[in-house]
């Protein structure tokens, strides 16, 4: 990453930020992408060359596709908002074909290796680290969508077929949080003006053999070959857009290529928890089908105040209640 790019984004969030505390937390944040983005530039870049010139796979002419659903500790061990989304996402399947992934039956879809398997169990790889790799490594095989349990699925499910790649893709605004704030940066690193794109990572269409999801799995099967500790949380999004959209033109085109969409993905949590209010609930859904829902959040299932269900009270009562807001 550029000097000039790292002083843009400097400047920025000085101005956004509040206090002198959260001035020094982004300014620390800022540094440590900037660090690690260069560190895998220089350890990684073989990766990269080898897909240099890559071209985009063929759009699929099905208009049904594979769906695929991970919980790694298997369906009767899912926490409640988890089983929600489950129930949801099989009410507006579509027609489409939903493949449940957990650790009994991963070896039918893909093979990992026994080393990343045996670092799986001594801790040293997360789940949440395996998944960044499975998903990479599913859709490299199969294409198709990936779904994180921790999205729920309000409508119908298109095809996507005339996409090669397709994600959730929206503006951001003012009052979004800082961390959105903070990965916006990065999308952009080509033009330095253009500082507002964000993409939702937790939801992904790709045809087969897309040279994107075919990097992102090589990355990360070469990275736990070689490394034993636990890498910064967003080691994906800087190895995808700090160096994967900056350095290989055919991932660069695909991102670029989705419009905006689904801009409301992050803000049906902070809902989850008071009294239904139809007309937000009609607002959020108007542009948006897809929405995360924390699986660590403390959900209650009656708001104290109005002595009314919470929208997660509605919810668990009714898995499918957003659909009558469409």
């Amino acid at each position: 990453m550029n000097k000039a790019l790292s002083n843009k984004l400097k400047e920025i969030y000085w101005k956004c930020t509040k206090n002198r505390r959260q001035r020094n937390l982004v300014k620390v944040e800022i540094e440590r992408i900037i660090s690690l983005n260069e560190k895998l530039l220089l350890s990684y870049n073989h990766i990269l060359e080898k897909y240099k010139f890559s071209t985009l796979p063929v759009k699929t002419q099905k208009h049904k596709m594979n769906i695929w659903f991970m919980w790694w500790q298997g369906e009767i061990n899912m926490p409640d908002v988890i089983k929600i989304n489950l129930m949801a996402l099989k009410l507006n399947l579509n027609g489409h074909t939903l493949n449940f992934i957990s650790e009994k039956n991963i070896q039918e879809y893909i093979i990992l290796p026994k080393s990343i398997l045996e670092k799986v169990e001594k801790k040293i790889i997360s789940i949440t680290h395996l998944s960044d790799l499975i998903r990479s490594s599913i859709l490299s095989e199969y294409g198709g969508l990936w779904l994180d349990a921790t999205i729920h699925v309000t409508k119908p499910i298109p095809s996507y077929s005339e996409f090669t790649y397709w994600t959730p893709k929206w503006r951001l605004n003012p009052n979004q949080k800082l961390k959105f704030k903070l990965w916006n940066g990065l999308w952009k690193v080509s033009d330095i003006t253009e500082l507002t794109i964000t993409q939702c990572m937790g939801i992904w269409y790709s045809g087969k053999g897309n040279p994107l999801f075919q990097c992102l799995r090589d990355f990360w099967l070469e990275y736990w070959n070689i490394e034993n500790e636990e890498p910064y949380y967003w080691t994906t999004e800087v190895f995808l857009i700090g160096c994967m959209y900056n350095n290989l033109d055919v991932i660069r085109k695909q991102i670029d290529g989705v419009e905006s969409n689904n801009s409301k993905v992050f803000e049906l949590d902070s809902y989850t928890n008071k009294r239904v209010d139809d007309l937000k609930l009609k607002e959020l859904l108007l542009d948006t089908q897809y929405f995360y829902l924390r699986w660590k959040s403390e959900y209650r299932e009656f708001d104290q105040l109005y002595n009314e269900k919470t929208l997660y009270g509605e919810l668990k009562n009714n898995p499918y209640f957003l659909s009558q807001f469409n």
